[in-house]
């Protein structure tokens, strides 16, 4: 679940970088203050990249547990 929230926001951050910039936050950040607007959209990228990382990361984690605690319980079925 906590992958699937950090894609989402990565894929937001992608389409829409200047969203949190002034659109929810009214206050302007020191980063989108000392940047030009390309360099603001060219940071925000990158960090929409490693928020997209680490969702599938966190994904990827919590399915391998999954499938972990389904194999062990087959094994405890198959004893009884």
């Amino acid at each position: 679940m906590r992958g699937i929230v950090l894609i989402g926001f990565g894929i937001l951050y992608l389409m829409k970088p200047n969203l949190f910039q002034r659109g929810i936050w009214m206050k302007t950040s020191d980063v989108a203050a000392t940047k030009t607007p390309e360099e603001y959209g060219k940071y925000m990228q990158k960090i929409a990249i490693v928020l997209i990382i680490i969702g599938l990361v966190l994904l990827a984690y919590d399915n391998r547990q999954v499938f972990q605690q389904k194999s062990e319980d087959k094994k405890t079925y198959s004893s009884i």
